[in-house]
């Protein structure tokens, strides 16, 4: 077998990091929607595919959480204080 240079273990390594962050991303994606979803409708009348959440990883590691919730109407905030 063949030895590889110490610039190919480390793209090799870097590459199984970052998809064993995506598969757990995926996972993790499901409980956030999950939760946004319950929270969110609190406040504002939603449908299940009107809201999006989305994870990017930067190419340094940090996670960017984006949440996209679409409705036409809100819940009264009075009817919630009382």
């Amino acid at each position: 077998m063949p030895v590889k240079n110490n610039g190919q273990v480390k793209q090799r390594l870097k590459k199984v990091v970052m998809e064993d962050k995506v598969s757990a991303i995926e996972s993790m994606l499901r409980v956030l929607k999950s939760e946004q979803y319950r929270l969110l409708t609190n406040y504002m009348y939603l449908g299940a595919d009107d809201l999006k959440v989305y994870i990017d990883i930067t190419e340094n590691g940090e996670y960017i959480l984006t949440v996209k919730a679409v409705t036409d109407r809100l819940i009264d905030i009075g009817r919630m204080l009382v």
